[in-house]
């Protein structure tokens, strides 16, 4: 981004800071008298109205924040958590029969536990009989690991924060790692020896070992091709493609995700295949910095963006866009896609991967009919859009369980009938959602709905900038 765009941006964003200040004090004022006049008043539907249970209302002890407060939240952009795809999450519909693969049998669990002894003696290094961070992500990034050993690393990765406290050490005994002690206690989890049996957090690690176990053997099966149809690349180019893994990086895939829906041609643009499995990734947002990537290993396809049936060309990027983060933010990580954890905000994803200004609306703060009018625009001028969630007890939204302080994609708007089409780049809404969805976690709702589920608005706001000619990007 240039000295220009960045001076541009810094004066705009004051603007809008100042303007939603403005705009929240008079709501603010307007809400408090409603409240004064008629506090126990129930909307048509039975439900309290959106303010009496907005987030910014109340603090997390239920108590009511005074009036500045309010303001101050209301004029900055809400936090994206970094939510990534929970253990319990799916692929499949909630009424498809799962695979035959979704449960272990006594032969595929013993054999895993093979593979994770065999595994953490190839991996200790300094032979200290303890598996350390460091040597699980030199393995995540190995390409020469044989197939088992790919699946056991993807396990230990995904399980590591909850495997290394399984044996308590002792205070002046304690690795700051997997121990022999650990992986022991954790293959009784897996075998159901023991105490396992009877510890509901035992159930949830041998759920999450069976998905990852289920997404390593898939990464393994797939073919290792950028795009599905390599002849129509843009085709392979859809929503649908992104399936986030363990990075809380939403905010990014969920962009990405509504650049897929409205303009392929610019995500096409952004990759050119190289020789030997590696790849040129350009953000339109920082063109002078060419990213090189090689090809994702099969436990970065299970672990991170996944590999899907429309070809690999999302992980290629978040793997980039790693890179980047580790190259300009100064984010220290050995695998690069674990980088996009560092939580930004979805109109900087917007920046860097259009190469416009990305923008945002507070939804407490904007009129249906201003509502409208931006999707209106954005979805006729092809633009980008995405919202996000406000926080939510227990992780989810008050009405509809979708999951809280996330990002989504917001990929088609019908004005005739004011129904939004949304997507969560997790390929699966939540297990709890009252909302029907798909099973790559697309939904349709009105827009009364979408305002009570969701807090803010995100947008791709073109300003084009004159150090870019004309046709140098696909818009």
């Amino acid at each position: 981004m240039t000295n220009r765009k960045r001076k541009r941006r810094k004066e705009r964003a004051a603007q809008m800071a100042q303007a939603a200040r403005e705009a929240a004090a008079a709501s603010i004022d307007e809400l408090e008298l409603d409240e004064a006049e008629a506090p126990d008043e129930e909307n048509e539907n039975g439900s309290s109205d959106a303010h009496d249970s907005s987030p910014s209302q109340v603090d997390p002890n239920g108590s009511e924040l005074d009036r500045d407060t309010k303001i101050q939240e209301l004029a900055e952009p809400p936090v994206v958590a970094n939510t990534h795809q929970p253990a319990e999450t799916h692929d499949k519909p909630k009424d498809t029969v799962p695979e035959a693969s979704h449960e272990f049998s006594l032969s595929e669990e013993r054999n895993l536990v093979e593979i994770l002894n065999r595994v953490f003696c190839e991996l200790d290094k300094n032979h200290d009989n303890v598996l350390s961070r460091p040597e699980i992500d030199m393995a995540v990034i190995d390409r020469h690991l044989e197939a088992e050993d790919a699946v056991g690393v993807s396990v230990l990765k995904s399980t590591f924060e909850e495997v290394k406290d399984l044996h308590k050490e002792g205070w002046f005994a304690r690795k700051n790692g997997v121990t022999l002690a650990d992986l022991l206690a954790f293959e009784q989890i897996i075998l159901m020896e023991g105490q396992a049996v009877k510890r509901t957090d035992h159930e949830k690690m041998r759920e999450s070992v069976r998905i990852t176990t289920r997404h390593a053997q898939r990464a393994l099966r797939a073919h290792r091709k950028l795009y599905a149809n390599m002849d129509n690349p843009e085709k392979s180019i859809r929503p649908e493609a992104i399936r986030q893994g363990i990075v809380g990086d939403c905010y990014f895939l969920s962009a990405l995700a509504s650049i897929a829906s409205t303009n392929p041609a610019m995500i096409k643009w952004m990759i050119t295949p190289l020789e030997d499995n590696y790849y040129q990734v350009v953000f339109a947002g920082c063109m002078e910095a060419p990213i090189v990537v090689q090809e994702p290993t099969a436990v970065e396809l299970a672990l991170y963006a996944k590999v899907s049936e429309y070809g690999m060309w999302p992980a290629v990027i978040e793997k980039a866009y790693g890179v980047f983060l580790q190259q300009h933010r100064k984010i220290k990580t050995v695998i690069p896609a674990a980088a996009a954890d560092a939580a930004e905000s979805v109109y900087e994803a917007f920046d860097l991967l259009t190469g416009q200004m990305g923008h945002w609306e507070a939804l407490p703060l904007l009129s249906n009919e201003k509502l409208k009018e931006i999707l209106d625009s954005a979805f006729k001028e092809r633009r980008a859009v995405a919202a996000a969630t406000p926080p939510g007890k227990n992780g989810y939204t008050a009405e509809s369980k979708l999951p809280a302080q996330h990002a989504f994609s917001v990929i088609g708007w019908n004005p005739r009938k004011e129904e939004i089409t949304l997507r969560n780049p997790w390929g699966r809404v939540s297990d709890m959602c009252t909302i029907f969805e798909n099973a790559d976690g697309i939904f349709t709702i009105n827009v009364n709905l979408f305002r009570r589920n969701f807090i803010a608005l995100y947008y791709e706001d073109w300003a084009p900038d004159e150090n870019i000619e004309d046709g140098d990007l696909p818009i």
